[in-house]
């Protein structure tokens, strides 16, 4: 909190005066038109957002107002197979090139990369795959951990696990995320949830693999609260990886600890200097 009123004095001054705008684009991916949106083209900061399985880019919706104000720019997009792409299917490999393709596309002078569960999986391969350069990369909870190795092989089909099309139907309560969760992973592609479920489970360790070895730079961010909290916890043990936990929060950290996490998000895409 005493960070956050140091700062407020730079909040207030970047926020006034400024005119914030958006801009609806289409990029093609193996002849497939995926629909984002830039907010703020034209900020000299750019924050790239992924999503995870089954969700939209409501995932943030918390954390767009702020960096609106900041007159940051956003490129925001919905995964193909689920929101508003709920039509496309391109599979995981495509979607690191999705991934790719649009930071060359959007990229700034400053760039910060934050990705969500499965999309932060896909956001630290697109960026060792394709030699991205972020200025900061934020993974929160991404698919790199013995629980979420756990969780794709609870959502193979049959008989390996109980198949996609019982965890999309299951009855969750309506408590944090859940309650937009719920409704999104039920109006998303079946079809390309179950692909996209296979291809991460089947490449999980050779990925895992992949992010450890390549000696990346990144913050891992996990919710105290979550599953397997011991092994995300040991994400420290990697010199190249900085951790941090949010306390009262599950899975989706930037909704349960949103407060904390502005702070956390103001620090890393405002404060830091460019390297």
């Amino acid at each position: 909190m005493k960070k956050l009123i140091q700062i407020a004095p730079l909040i207030l001054f970047l926020a006034c005066g400024t005119t914030n705008s958006k801009q609806d684009k289409i990029i093609s991916i193996n002849n497939e038109e995926i629909k984002y949106s830039v907010h703020n083209p034209d900020s000299d900061i750019a924050c790239f957002f992924i999503h995870g399985f089954g969700d939209n880019q409501q995932s943030f919706h918390l954390l767009y107002p702020i960096l609106d104000s900041l007159n940051i720019k956003m490129v925001i997009y919905d995964m193909p197979g689920m929101g508003e792409n709920i039509n496309s299917s391109i599979g995981m490999e495509q979607n690191l090139k999705l991934f790719s393709e649009l930071f060359k596309k959007e990229r700034a002078y400053r760039n910060i990369a934050i990705g969500h569960s499965m999309g932060g999986l896909f956001m630290l391969l697109s960026t060792i795959e394709n030699n991205l350069n972020f200025d900061e990369i934020i993974a929160i909870e991404p698919s790199i951990t013995e629980p979420d190795n756990s969780f794709f092989k609870y959502i193979q089909e049959p008989p390996l696990g109980v198949g996609v099309d019982a965890f999309a139907s299951k009855e969750r309560n309506e408590v944090g995320y859940n309650k937009f969760y719920n409704k999104s992973i039920k109006n998303s592609n079946i079809t390309e949830l179950k692909r996209l479920a296979k291809e991460v489970y089947q490449s999980f360790e050779n990925s895992r693999k992949k992010i450890i070895d390549s000696e990346l730079s990144f913050t891992y961010v996990y919710g105290e609260d979550s599953s397997g909290i011991e092994y995300r916890k040991g994400m420290s043990r990697y010199p190249s990886i900085t951790t941090k936990g949010f306390k009262n929060a599950k899975h989706w950290v930037h909704f349960d600890a949103i407060t904390e996490f502005k702070e956390f998000m103001i620090d890393k895409v405002i404060t830091r200097k460019t390297k």
